[in-house]
């Protein structure tokens, strides 16, 4: 028997490892760096979700910019990351009086080149039921290009009562829009029922793209009320009256 050809089969797994981390810059164009203790690894080769080891939040800063960054060990062709979330977990006995909340709209690149308002499909439902109990502020944000020197990216939200909401730019460069640009100025006549919410996009050119990465509706809460306090006032509220009565009575009883 002879044998010309040989053969040897191997099953592996590629190791590959992707990682993630939050990144920080002073400005946009800045120099970023890695927020510490921020990056997370997996090699799984399924979808799953990895948190950090423990907490983060003494290495945040305040008025700063920040962003996630990936990377792998290996090829980037078939590596994916679905999303990335800060967690804010409450742990102080007095409760959160502030915070701010983002609403994220569009979530991926998208590019148009219709010279009219059109829907993203980035949907978000707005109940504003949910917002009682405090101070809220609404902002909308949006992060554009524009494909060309003749060429404005366009942005606004869907419900058109909403004032202060519309952003363009001329930018050659990405960068976040802010309402109305230059400046940040609050929305107003947000809806006063459930409504669905999206961005709106458009180029001013015909023939020039426009391109978005980003989009989304920031929701500044202050004043907060924190309802296990009330409970323990309470008590208060119901005894004093009947203190004030009886002492009333007494007064009157003894005149």
């Amino acid at each position: 028997m002879e044998v010309e050809t040989e053969w040897m089969m191997v099953d592996y797994t590629p190791q590959t490892t992707m990682k993630a981390r939050l990144e920080t810059a002073t400005s946009e164009t800045g120099s970023w760096s890695a927020v510490s203790g921020s990056e997370v690894t997996t090699t799984s080769t399924s979808w799953s979700r990895v948190r950090t080891s423990s907490s983060i939040w003494n290495n945040l800063t305040d008025d700063r910019f920040y962003r996630i960054a990936v990377d792998t060990d290996g090829s980037m062709n078939a590596q994916k990351i679905a999303n990335a979330n800060l967690i804010i977990e409450q742990t102080a006995a007095g409760g959160l009086t502030k915070l701010e909340l983002v609403h994220m709209y569009i979530n991926s690149l998208t590019t148009v080149t219709a010279t009219g308002f059109a829907d993203s499909d980035f949907d978000n439902q707005y109940t504003p039921g949910n917002w009682v109990g405090g101070t809220f502020t609404y902002y909308f944000e949006s992060v554009m290009i524009e494909g060309g020197a003749a060429a404005t990216a366009n942005a606004r939200l869907s419900d058109t009562g909403i004032t202060n909401d519309e952003l363009s730019s001329d930018s050659s460069t990405y960068d976040v829009q802010k309402d109305p640009p230059g400046s940040r100025t609050a929305l107003g006549n947000m809806p006063g029922s459930t409504t669905t919410l999206d961005t709106q996009i458009h180029s001013n050119s015909g023939s020039v793209s426009a391109s978005f990465t980003g989009s989304w509706l920031i929701i500044e809460i202050s004043s907060l009320q924190i309802p296990e306090n009330l409970f323990i006032l309470l008590p208060l509220a119901i005894l004093i009256p009947i203190v004030l009565r009886r002492k009333f009575n007494i007064l009157f009883w003894r005149q």
